[in-house]
């Protein structure tokens, strides 16, 4: 019962973010942001003033991984575990990251997009 729960909330996170325009499109969602860059664009779309995206360079390298992701972390102030997790592909961290970031965005942004 939790698992369909779980992947039903898991749907909702994917079609949110397929609403979103992002630079490229989604194929494996676990990969594709693991770089940050993707994120900052999800951020960027609805608190446009916090996220500047020329900041966030798209990288293969856990160093350039962990660049984008704590320069992220002190705009957003993600929980270095989660950070973590997201950066190692980790399955159903960014589902729950971006799940938590949604309400926290819409009211950084006052609701819509800016």
């Amino acid at each position: 019962m939790q698992d369909e729960l779980e992947r039903a909330q898991f749907e909702e996170v994917y079609v949110w973010v397929d609403d979103i325009p992002l630079s490229r499109p989604r194929r494996n969602i676990h990969r594709d942001f693991s770089d940050g860059c993707m994120f900052a664009e999800v951020v960027q779309y609805f608190v446009p003033r916090l996220i500047e995206l020329h900041n966030y360079i798209p990288a293969n390298s856990v160093k350039q991984k962990r660049q984008n992701w704590d320069l992220l972390w002190r705009k957003l102030v993600i929980e270095q575990t989660e950070q973590i997790a997201v950066l190692k592909a980790r399955c159903c961290k960014l589902e729950q990251l971006l799940q938590l970031r949604d309400d926290q965005l819409r009211q950084l942004g006052g609701g819509e997009p800016e």
